[in-house]
């Protein structure tokens, strides 16, 4: 699991948006103001040290 956008409220909504070149953005409404994160893979590529392993029930 990984944290992208963070409000003590939550996150509204949020949308991928797949780029011509290939890269997805990310974008989040929180509460009345909107976030994006143009390139979603380089800013976990970045953020690795916060990155958690998936929980699965179960396992």
């Amino acid at each position: 699991m990984h944290t992208v956008f963070s409000r003590t409220l939550g996150v509204n909504e949020f949308i991928l948006i797949e780029k011509q070149d290939g890269t997805v953005a990310v974008k989040a409404q929180l509460g009345f103001s909107h976030e994006q994160v143009d390139n979603i893979e380089s800013f976990i590529s970045a953020n690795k040290e916060e990155i958690e392993p998936m929980q699965q029930l179960g396992s």
